[in-house]
């Protein structure tokens, strides 16, 4: 008799091999229940159990005709595992930052070597955004020309990450720009331009200077936030919500 854990590792390795030699893709439907336990040799119950783990992963899902197909839509779960695994290891939010500026720095090197390949106006409409939106707009298009910059490396892992890793620290980010001062909104407009033309001119060098700057201002803001304790150590907990001007004002940018 397997056990559940058992039978989660064979399920996968099964999956896995049929995957790597061509016989299973993206909304494959995978055999029956009843068809994997007999193949697998394992008992039914335990083989649903472990169905129902790849289901709840977001690896599996089920179809309106009962089937379970493969989805490989993971990347809810894996912002959830990431999140608890950054808690538990109490994860600063500089160490996020730092993640998060050698992924956007590399990116853009990624995106470089397929700048003819690129979707300009589109990160031109979200610069117009963070630049003429209101608070709330400009903070959703801050976040879209993030993953922008991801889906042009051309890289879907790194896609996935930076969602993961975004979704962790959207809570301080949200913070930062919402209740910043102007000369940090200005500044963090004017980064966004900076990439945007490096990217149109050619320019690595000025955009690669623009994710420092861009990362260096946050970094600054957490530290100063943090000193003042306006944020826990977690990445995402405010321990306090008087996220004001004043605490911003102590650091010039």
């Amino acid at each position: 008799m397997y056990t559940e854990q058992e039978a989660y590792r064979r399920l996968a390795e099964e999956l896995i091999g049929s995957i790597q030699h061509g016989k299973l893709q993206q909304e494959s439907i995978i055999p029956t229940e009843a068809a994997l336990a007999k193949e697998m040799k394992m008992n039914r119950l335990a083989v649903r159990r472990a169905v129902q783990h790849f289901q709840m992963m977001g690896i599996l899902e089920q179809d309106a005709e009962k089937n379970y197909r493969l989805t490989g839509n993971v990347t809810d779960r894996l912002q959830e595992t990431l999140h608890i695994i950054l808690l538990l290891k109490h994860i600063s939010p500089e160490e996020v930052c730092q993640v998060r500026r050698m992924m956007d720095q590399e990116a853009l090197r990624l995106a470089f070597a397929r700048r003819d390949q690129l979707d300009l106006d589109a990160l031109k409409h979200l610069l117009e955004r963070i630049w003429y939106g209101n608070v709330l707009d400009s903070i959703e298009a801050d976040e879209a020309s993030h993953i922008w910059l991801m889906e042009a490396s051309g890289n879907q892992l790194m896609k996935n990450i930076m969602q993961s890793v975004w979704a962790i620290c959207s809570t301080q980010m949200n913070l930062l720009l919402a209740d910043g001062t102007e000369e940090l909104h200005q500044k963090q407009k004017l980064v966004h331009e900076q990439l945007y033309k490096s990217l149109l001119r050619g320019d690595l060098e000025m955009g690669l200077e623009a994710i420092q700057v861009h990362y260096d201002t946050i970094e600054a803001c957490l530290n100063a936030c943090i000193e003042q304790q306006l944020f826990q150590s977690q990445p995402d907990v405010a321990a306090s919500t008087e996220f004001t001007e004043r605490s911003l004002s102590l650091i010039h940018i």
